[in-house]
């Protein structure tokens, strides 16, 4: 099992016996310009899953976007997410995501 140390330190997949897995994913909420204007957009975000298989909303990051006004969307579909957290010899572990958000016209 994780040392004491482990469950606070923040793994990636390639440490993990089992990786995070989406148990339900966020839906975003389409910009409402955007969709009308019927343009797309990508937003790479990372994040923490805890050991709860909860977002740590405060580790939310954007790497990359293709519009900025995605990033507060594709934030709030992260934060409305759960997974199953990631194991280390049967143990939850905290495990550092990378995860892309698209929007796509309707």
């Amino acid at each position: 099992m994780p040392d004491r140390a482990g469950a606070t330190r923040v793994l990636l997949a390639a440490e993990v016996d089992e990786a995070v897995t989406v148990i339900e994913q966020g839906r975003p909420k389409y910009p409402p310009r955007l969709s009308a204007l019927g343009i797309p957009g990508r937003v790479v975000t990372e994040f923490v899953v805890d050991t709860a298989g909860l977002v740590e909303e405060s580790s939310i990051r954007v790497l990359q976007s293709t519009m900025t006004e995605f990033e507060s969307a594709a934030r709030m579909a992260i934060r409305a997410s759960r997974f199953r957290p990631a194991r280390v010899r049967g143990a939850a572990v905290r495990q550092l995501v990378r995860q892309v958000v698209s929007f796509r016209a309707p």
